[in-house]
């Protein structure tokens, strides 16, 4: 084979791949990755064939695939109790709960149920029985820490939800004076206690990253709860405590990866420029990469601002593989992979992803939105709204809840039920402008177009002042059946860098633009073309 079909040295191959350079090492050593070497004194060097690297990528996707689809024992560490409430600070305790799942999430063979779901039942009262029924979770750890002398005693149980069976029971004593060093050790041995009992053996476990504990996990997780919210108010929380938890942990790249995910969400739930906040973004995300090359929770972020951002589907998609490859209990990688696919147009997928997000992270509300997005965008238009119908009544105030019941009424027709979704909403929410903007859409199609040409105006007049995307011009002159007009704004929001533009392959709304040959090289361009729904 010609010189120029081979890929020559370590780091023309991770260029290829578009990988860190020590993760193509260890895929060599441990992985099978088929790489040859020339030897030969001061000139020593490697190469591998693009075919031959090709193909073992295709095959180790498809293993992957095989492997996430496989059924696993479903596992929740509840809050450890503090029996030494005058002597134990209670992040120590939260952060040994925190160390578990994460240690535990390393394990392949195993499912566990993420922090955001398992922290509510913090002194909770209900049975194992019912946390089990809750989580859909086969088994619960459970367990508690108090202190004696300058020693902490944990003890911790695995406890099976069919029978309420108690499996296995152990003491860890550690020292006291280093919480961290605490939670680091007395996590790792429960961790392998607790997967040799369920699996028969010691499971596969996979290096997933570094770990913080203290004041920075505790800023951390904070920002990843935060960031689920999914509004404006607690996106800029969020990006406040990743901050703080850099500033403790200056190298934790997961920190870095979580800024630059939630700044990307401000550019969705806000009128944030992608021009004030996306080059932020990108440096964090530089900055996740460098400091944590092999984090689960990092390559989760990458994929999603590859998907959203610079729109590099492909190399969105491997940096989900890895993610989840890493740890396949990541809710928020199987999340935003499930937005992905669904954009791409390939629902089977989507929905797969976003049912394995909803088994990992039960009680997110964000988990819900995805799979409502996922159904929204594959045209399933009565299940979601019988799904926003759930997501309203737990939670009234959530914004995405009420644009996806809009849009489900909206795209069946029901125009009334539309309207009265976007008043509804405003009440809601407290939002006013992209719910007015709903509302005069809903009004524009019943043959009055009058609204949306004044609302037009107006924002006319507020984007001299403030950032207005292009995106909602173009999507207000669709609905006045101006096709030139809607795909200029359209084009302009493309070069604004907006996440929005990656739903028109596959979004009904925009259906009427599909026989233009414009809006085809538009589809091109983003790499949506062609559409699932094309005429």
């Amino acid at each position: 084979m010609a010189d120029s079909n081979r890929l020559v040295s370590w780091k023309r191959i991770a260029r290829y791949l578009q990988r860190g350079e020590r993760t193509v090492r260890r895929w060599a050593a441990e992985g099978g990755m088929p790489v040859h070497r020339v030897s030969s004194g001061p000139n020593s060097s490697v190469y591998a064939y693009q075919a031959e690297i090709d193909a073992w990528l295709a095959a180790r996707e498809t293993q992957n695939k095989q492997a996430q689809s496989a059924v696993r024992p479903v596992v929740a560490v509840l809050p450890v109790d503090n029996l030494g409430v005058d002597d134990i600070p209670e992040p120590i305790p939260d952060g040994l709960t925190e160390e578990i799942i994460s240690v535990l999430g390393q394990f392949s063979d195993l499912g566990i149920i993420a922090r955001t779901s398992v922290m509510p039942y913090k002194a909770t009262r209900l049975s194992i029985a019912e946390i089990g029924k809750q989580l859909n979770a086969e088994y619960v750890i459970e367990g508690s820490m108090r202190t004696e002398r300058d020693r902490a005693r944990v003890t911790m149980q695995l406890i099976s939800v069919a029978d309420q069976t108690h499996l296995w029971a152990e003491n860890y004593d550690h020292a006291f004076d280093s919480p961290m060093a605490l939670q680091r050790d007395v996590a790792r041995q429960v961790a392998g206690d607790v997967a040799r009992v369920i699996t028969g053996r010691r499971p596969q476990q996979r290096s997933s990253g570094p770990v913080i504990t203290g004041a920075a996990a505790e800023a951390y997780y904070h920002g990843r709860a935060l960031l689920k919210e999914l509004s404006e108010s607690s996106l800029r929380q969020s990006i406040a405590a990743f901050d703080r938890a850099i500033a403790l942990e200056p190298e934790f790249g997961p920190a870095y990866g979580g800024k630059a995910e939630a700044l990307q969400l401000l550019t969705n739930f806000s009128q944030t420029s992608p021009a004030d906040v996306m080059p932020t973004a990108m440096l964090a995300m530089n900055s996740a990469i460098a400091f944590s090359p092999d984090s689960a929770e990092v390559f989760a972020s990458l994929g999603y601002l590859h998907s959203t951002y610079t729109r590099e589907w492909s190399a969105a998609e491997r940096a989900f593989h890895q993610s989840l490859e890493l740890n396949r209990s990541l809710s928020t990688a199987h999340q935003w992979y499930a937005e992905m696919l669904a954009v791409l147009g390939r629902f089977d997928e989507a929905i797969h992803h976003a049912q394995e997000a909803k088994r990992f992270d039960p009680l997110a509300i964000a988990v819900d939105a995805t799979m409502g997005h996922v159904l929204w965008l594959s045209r399933r238009y009565d299940e979601l709204l019988s799904l926003t119908e759930r997501v309203i009544d737990k939670e009234p105030g959530f914004a995405l809840g009420h644009i996806l019941r809009f849009s489900a009424h909206y795209e069946l027709g029901d125009y009334g039920r539309a309207y009265e979704s976007s008043v509804a909403a405003i009440e809601a929410t407290g939002d006013a402008m992209p719910f007015v903007m709903f509302g005069k859409l809903s009004q524009g199609m019943t043959g009055n177009t009058a609204p949306i040409v004044e609302f037009l105006e107006a924002m006319k007049q507020q984007a001299e002042h403030t950032f207005v995307s292009e995106f909602f011009f173009g999507m207000l002159n669709t609905g006045l059946g101006e096709i030139d007009s809607a795909i200029d704004h359209l084009e302009r929001a493309c070069d604004e860098g907006v996440w929005m533009v990656i739903m028109l392959g596959q979004c009904a709304m925009f259906d009427s633009l599909r026989s233009s040959n414009r809006f085809d090289d538009l589809l091109k361009r983003i790499g949506l073309y062609p559409s699932r729904f094309r005429d």
